[in-house]
């Protein structure tokens, strides 16, 4: 597709289309038109101070490669959403030093469904895969996974006793999985209630901060990220210092739009 054109006196929209086989240029009309191009594909690297400055590799969580190799790397991993927090938590056992920058505070939680959540696969037993073969327990193991994690809607308004429980709850969690390291619960827990942004149970995260080779920044230094270790002293090792960061364009509407509405 290469362009498409809201026509409004009648109402649809107008598409381009470009065969990459025959390259066929055609177009057509439509009522309504559904992207299906992702939410998450216009990856960005933000633009920090000091980043031209930077001497190691930079790579974004959304551009990876198979043939990154992170083994025995110093490594910085920059923000704390769940991209952030999933790298982290994998790369921690992988690399030398993994050094975590967060600008924010956020919940690490359980399940909020009560699951456990662990960074190996939960695959559903032989027992119960040959069980789904049968429609009435099909359904009704879609029943029970639909009703523990749709059934809570209490639980997302500020202050109410679900929330505040869960908030209690958190805070335990977060405080058991921070044994090692106790003094990192004042600088991961924040001030706004569950649930006021997407939550991630983070298996492995908090575990991965508490290692020896791991470190959480807080106060952050702009421009200069490769010279600081979790200590707040300056990096004096010499081998090679690898960045990843996690952040995309917040922009919803697909791109191929963006110049062709009218």
């Amino acid at each position: 597709m290469q362009e498409a054109t809201w026509d409004e006196e009648k109402s649809v929209w107008r598409l381009s289309i470009k065969n990459l086989i025959s390259n066929e240029h055609f177009s057509f009309e439509v009522d309504v038109l559904l992207t299906a191009i992702g939410r998450f594909n216009a990856w960005k690297i933000p633009s920090f101070p000091g980043l031209d400055k930077y001497k190691g590799l930079v790579r974004h969580a959304s551009d990876w490669s198979e043939e990154f190799d992170v083994s025995n790397k110093a490594v910085a991993v920059i923000g704390n959403g769940a991209s952030g927090i999933q790298l982290t938590a994998n790369l921690q056992p992988r690399v030398a030093r993994l050094d975590h920058y967060a600008r924010s505070k956020t919940w690490i939680a359980a399940s909020w469904a009560g699951d456990e959540r662990t960074l190996a696969p939960l695959p559903f037993s032989e027992d119960e895969q040959a069980s789904f073969s049968k429609p009435e327990d099909y359904l009704r193991m879609r029943k029970e996974v639909e009703d523990k994690y749709w059934r809570r809607f209490a639980a997302f308004f500020r202050d109410s006793p679900e929330n505040n429980d869960l908030r209690a709850r958190f805070i335990e969690i977060m405080r058991k999985r921070l044994e090692k390291k106790p003094e990192l619960l004042d600088k991961l827990v924040p001030d706004f209630s569950p649930n006021c942004r997407r939550l991630t149970p983070g298996p492995g995260y908090l575990e991965a901060l508490t290692e020896d080779n791991g470190g959480l920044h807080t106060d952050t230094h702009p421009g200069d990220h490769r010279n600081w270790n979790s200590d707040g002293r300056r990096h004096t090792q010499s081998r090679r210092c690898y960045i990843l960061r996690n952040r995309r364009q917040c922009r919803h509407e697909p791109p191929l739009l963006h110049q062709s509405i009218r």
